[in-house]
């Protein structure tokens, strides 16, 4: 075994830097020599696109306010006693609003009408279930126990 002194391996490892630089250089230049210098240039769509996207944001942002607001209409109803056995689907509609989520049973016909607040994610357990019968007249409410 051949030991060097500190001196020496400080050259080799200089000589080897600049061969590796020195290659990487070439390769770069032979690589980019037959290819075009890439330009980038504005879309004539991109601003419209984020005009788009900016609008978009803005209706799901009221879209989450309007499950907050029912979701809280529905919570006061449930506390204030005011959902009745047998009211009307299309009644309840109209005073709470619309539901976050709704899940039809096909084997009972029923649906479960679920109010969430809008920022709410499906793991939480703020809920409201409103659940109608295949008559559309509610027969069950409440929310989900821990």
């Amino acid at each position: 075994m051949v030991m060097r002194g500190i001196g020496t391996m400080k050259a080799s490892l200089r000589v080897l830097i600049c061969f590796l630089i020195t290659f990487s250089l070439a390769t770069d230049f032979q690589a980019g020599a037959g290819e075009k210098k890439k330009k980038y240039v504005k879309s004539k769509h991109g601003i419209k696109a984020l005009i788009n996207f900016s609008k978009d944001r803005k209706e799901m942002v009221k879209g989450f306010a309007q499950e907050t607001e029912n979701y809280n209409k529905a919570k006061a109803a449930l506390e204030a006693g005011t959902l009745g056995s047998g009211d009307a689907a299309s009644s309840v509609r109209k005073r709470l609003g619309a539901p976050s989520i709704v899940v039809y049973d096909e084997v009972t016909g029923t649906n479960d009408w679920v109010y969430k607040p809008g920022t709410s994610d499906f793991f939480t357990k703020d809920e409201v279930h409103l659940v109608f019968d295949k008559d559309g007249k509610l027969m069950e409410w409440g929310v989900p126990e821990d």
